[in-house]
């Protein structure tokens, strides 16, 4: 990647952007119109549930790869 803080500001301000829009949709975007609902509850929760599940993984899948960095264990696995 030639430019990685661009990259990375970029996908930061519109993963932002998209949570807000969704977290506000109510006050800002269509005051008279329900909050979006995905199978039974508020988009917001379900942001809320996927990032919390996308923490779990990187941290499962990152002790995974510390371990293979041993020399010493990566016959075993």
């Amino acid at each position: 990647m030639k430019r990685p803080l661009l990259a990375y500001g970029i996908f930061t301000h519109s993963t932002a952007g998209l949570y807000l829009s969704i977290r506000f949709w109510v006050i800002w975007i269509a005051p008279e119109a329900a909050r979006p609902v995905f199978p039974g509850t508020v988009t917001e929760r379900w942001a809320f549930y996927w990032s919390v599940y996308q923490s779990f993984v990187y941290f499962y899948y990152n002790g995974f790869l510390w371990m293979m960095r041993e020399p010493e264990l990566r016959p075993n696995l």
